[in-house]
């Protein structure tokens, strides 16, 4: 999950010598790499910003993909948000900053607007009043100037004390940790910020990461192998962004033609024995049994006489030769017939009645036994075993009866969201919870998306206090409390 590295180009004759329709690491990739680590990182995240209730700090030393997995948070936005993105290097002052949360709160549609806090937290609290949560991703936030930090936690804090605020995500390098102002993020109270951190590929990765990015570029073969890819890892460190550089000096090297041998600079010597070997198996092959001898005598010729090579004249002597023995035995072939049994078929072979051969051409000629109509019989089969139950669907269908029966004015707990079933059902096999965990498949806005909801609570205060007595770890993940009225399960 890296951003393209421009150092990262293969000249384009080698792209050809690799058989490459495309750069693999320097251009835009197709689809990004994303493994099951990483997708579980993605789908955290996007809970916690779906929630509003924490702060996501997002690390990862230069060079892992922050900047592409931030990319990614906006692309995977899930309903009812608005995600906007900017580079922390860029920010000049905090009305920058405010006028990037009015965009998120009004979808991108801001026509006027005088950058100041005040404005901006009415714009918010408008936005999350009518169900929109607007977000808000900084990369290289250590760039931030620790008063502009300070007025944007400030800002958030004020919001949320009303459960109105933003949602933020902060991507910083840790090695280049600085104050943060008079409010940093690890200064906030205890359970409100939540840190993902990107680490370097293993090994492992680096392969798969290879692999894919070669076959988007149209890769028909192994073009890197397993000591290869270990050399890359090495030089590298695991790093996406010094693997597209390591990985291309490495294709960039293999496209280069091998070296001569040494006192043969035109290699010449190797072409005319290569071209001997060819015509005297030409000769063994083409003259047949009568043609051995002269063979053998072309060996020697060939080998011995022209250790050299053959002249331009010899050469063109030898073809015309084998040009002429090719052509006779064409000849010879063109003259043989198909014999004939006394069946009158073709090499004797034996063929079906309705597939008769004969010299006959009279269509009223009496049928033979075997071109006689045949009536099918008909065999009755067993009929197709019914399908087996989707277990997938099943439990989406009983999610969705559930969420369908409880009256929207009582609350639920929303465990973990993510646009693909598959990795909800694998986070539920891993915890163990006392009350029943629903997957509801919802649909907003034309997007579907995929929830667990837990529990079932007469009011707000009951489900913050049960969802209080969840597992740390479990809530970590960005639990939040919603009602039953907010949840609108997708329709068949």
């Amino acid at each position: 999950m890296t951003t393209p590295t421009p150092d990262a180009r293969i000249p384009e004759s080698s792209l050809s010598a690799l058989g490459l329709a495309r750069q693999p690491f320097a251009d835009p990739a197709v689809e990004p790499f994303e493994d099951v680590a990483i997708v579980t990182q993605l789908n955290v995240v996007l809970s916690l910003l779906q929630s509003n209730e924490r702060i996501v700090l997002v690390q990862g030393a230069e060079g892992v993909g922050k900047t592409r997995f931030l990319e990614r948070l906006q692309s995977l936005q899930p309903p009812g948000t608005t995600i906007r993105r900017l580079d922390g290097e860029n920010v000049s002052g905090a009305e920058d900053l405010w006028w990037e949360l009015v965009a998120a709160a009004e979808d991108g549609e801001v026509t006027h607007f005088t950058p100041g806090r005040e404005q901006m937290s009415g714009y918010v609290r408008a936005a999350r009043r009518s169900g929109m949560r607007p977000a808000l991703l900084i990369d290289n936030a250590h760039a931030l100037e620790p008063a502009i930090i300070a007025e944007l936690l400030n800002a958030w804090q004020e919001l949320d004390r009303d459960e109105e605020a933003f949602s933020l995500a902060l991507a910083a390098d840790p090695a280049r940790d600085q104050a943060w102002g008079g409010v940093r993020p690890r200064d906030l109270p205890e359970g409100r910020v939540h840190a993902t951190t990107l680490h370097p590929f293993t090994v492992e990765q680096t392969a798969r990461y290879i692999a894919q990015h070669l076959q988007a570029a149209g890769a028909s073969k192994d073009l890197l192998h397993e000591n290869d890819i270990a050399e890359i890892f090495d030089a590298s460190g695991g790093h996406p962004r010094k693997i597209n550089v390591e990985a291309a000096k490495k294709l960039t090297a293999k496209a280069q033609p091998p070296p001569r041998k040494k006192g043969d600079p035109s290699g010449h010597h190797d072409e005319s024995a290569a071209h001997r070997k060819k015509l005297v198996a030409k000769l063994l092959l083409a003259g047949g049994g009568g043609a051995i001898a002269a063979g053998a005598g072309a060996f020697w010729f060939l080998f011995i006489h022209l250790e050299a090579g053959p002249s331009d004249t010899e050469r063109l002597a030898i073809d015309d030769a084998l040009e002429t023995e090719e052509e006779t035995v064409a000849a010879e072939s063109e003259s043989i017939e198909p014999a004939e049994n006394d069946t009158g078929t073709p090499f004797g072979l034996d063929l079906p009645g309705r597939y008769g051969f004969g010299d006959s051409t009279n269509g009223d000629a009496d049928e033979s036994p075997e071109t006689q109509p045949v009536t099918p019989t008909l065999q009755l089969l067993d009929p197709d075993p019914p399908p087996e139950p989707d277990p997938l669907q099943e439990r989406l269908a009983e999610g969705a009866d559930w969420a369908e029966a409880e009256p929207g004015s009582r609350f639920t707990i929303q465990l973990l969201a993510a646009s693909q079933p598959e990795t909800l059902i694998q986070f539920l096999e891993e915890v163990s919870l006392d009350e029943p965990t629903h997957l509801v498949e919802t649909e907003r806005d034309g997007d579907t998306w995929y929830v667990l909801l837990h529990g079932s609570h007469s009011d707000r205060e009951a489900a913050r206090s049960a969802m209080e007595e969840l597992p740390r770890t479990l809530q970590e993940r960005g639990t939040w409390v919603r009602s039953f009225e907010s949840v609108e399960p997708r329709e068949e």
